[in-house]
């Protein structure tokens, strides 16, 4: 029984660091989930072979169930697949011959003339270097850029754990086998040997999450410096328009300035002046798709962008359908919603953008919708969620969040579907006006 509970523990214990290595260094081809299960699956059937009590049989088992694992879980090439096989392999070996040659006590088999205390605490020393070795590997790899986990200062404060954590498993080694020990206490040292590698294992998880969510935060962060920068811009164009105005207002004493160069024959003069005035912002023509300045500042940018990129745009903004929104919130939501309608468009012939914004009679409900031509329907077909179509998905998708942040903020809802007829993506947004 002692047997088959260690045994258990050591597999899971391998089990748990194996998938935290892998998780770090290579992207999932599955739910987190799905890998989970898998590794539990996969370090089953080599808990099982353990009975058979052969190390030959426990190293080709061992690397081939890791290796089956990188390949089924995991985007990797096999060769790379083989080669960290090998290495966790090893790893598992050089950390027993290191166990074997410092504890003070020599382990036999099986474990008859061992105390609890002395078993476990050799096996919890075990997979303590095992995990320490497999950390300094993610490290090592991440200098050379592959891993998923990026590392700064508080990393070298995470690694002194386990390491830490290593000199008193073998302080309380040395205890064991110098002192006699009550059968209370050796079990309570077992117990606190196991709890020790199990808090070793949650520390690392929670470094890893501390990550991805100082990650994400930062990359949210420029996405809204993104925003106050776009709004900026939009403020300055619209600043250009009112210039263009006050110009077009002064128009008279232009011409009574070309007058009077031409009554000196100053033709020379003249012809200069003329052609300033043409070249100007002022005469510059700006189409006019709604009554709100920004929003329209917004399509018109948008509008040109569509022709550059050979996209059909049509605009449809009814009057104070989108009157109570902020000027942050009307440049956040259309430049997310026109960006993700853009960027799925470009490079689709006859490609098409439509954009509606209207106000329910009597209500204080306004709808948005967009549609936009897409070539492939961009929902998963397992999570039924919108994928992002980036090279990085960690770091992207913060459009639809924005979007969807903003939507809630005014009480209001947002759906998705995909025409497989017309191949159009269609965005419908209701919203609250909070006055």
């Amino acid at each position: 029984m002692v047997l088959w509970i260690l045994y258990f523990f050591i597999f899971a214990a391998e089990g748990i660091i194996f998938l935290l290595y892998a998780s770090a260094l290579f992207e999932n081809k599955h739910p987190k989930c799905l890998c989970i299960l898998l590794v539990v699956a996969l370090y089953g059937v080599l808990f099982l072979l353990s009975f058979f009590n052969s190390m030959v049989i426990n190293g080709i088992a061992f690397m081939t169930c890791n290796f089956l694992y990188l390949i089924m879980a995991y985007k990797t090439k096999w060769q790379s697949a083989l080669f960290h096989a090998a290495i966790s392999t090893s790893v598992s070996f050089i950390a027993e011959l290191i166990i074997v040659s410092i504890v003070p006590y020599q382990i036999t088999f099986p474990f008859s003339d061992m105390s609890s205390s002395q078993v476990w605490l050799a096996a919890v020393l075990t997979k303590l270097i095992y995990f320490l070795i497999m950390l300094l590997l993610i490290h090592l790899w991440s200098e050379t850029g592959k891993t998923t986990i990026r590392f700064d200062k508080s990393w070298f404060m995470l690694i002194t754990t386990p390491a830490v954590s290593i000199f008193i498993m073998y302080t309380l080694a040395i205890l064991c086998c110098e002192v006699s020990i009550p059968k209370t206490l050796d079990l309570m040292i077992s117990i606190c040997s196991i709890l020790l590698l199990v808090l070793n294992l949650i520390i690392w998880e929670i470094y890893n999450y501390v990550q991805i969510k100082s990650i994400e935060m930062t990359d949210l962060r420029l996405s809204l410096q993104k925003e106050s920068d776009i709004l900026d811009y939009y403020k300055m164009i619209i600043k250009q328009d009112e210039n263009k105005t006050q110009l077009i207002h002064d128009i008279k004493n232009h011409f009574q300035s070309i007058a009077i160069l031409n009554k000196n024959g100053e033709h020379k003069k003249v012809t200069e002046y003329i052609d300033c005035i043409i070249n100007s912002a002022a005469f510059k023509k700006t189409a006019q798709i709604c009554n709100h300045e920004l929003l329209n500042t917004i399509l018109c940018r948008y509008l040109n962008l569509c022709e550059q990129s050979g996209v059909s745009f049509h605009a449809d903004i009814r009057n104070d359908s989108i009157s109570f929104f902020k000027e942050d919130d009307i440049t956040s939501l259309f430049c997310n919603l026109l960006d993700n309608a853009l960027e799925a468009s470009m490079q689709i012939s006859d490609a098409v953008i439509e954009l509606s914004a209207s106000r329910k009679e009597n209500t204080a409900f306004s709808i948005i919708t967009i549609k936009n031509s897409c070539r492939k329907n961009p929902f998963s077909e397992k999570s039924n969620r919108l994928v992002s179509t980036k090279k990085d998905p960690l770091l992207h998708g913060y459009g639809i969040r924005i979007i969807e942040r903003i939507v809630k903020k005014y009480g209001g809802e947002i759906e998705y579907y995909y025409s497989q007829e017309d191949h159009t993506f269609h965005t419908i947004i209701t919203l609250k006006n909070p006055g």
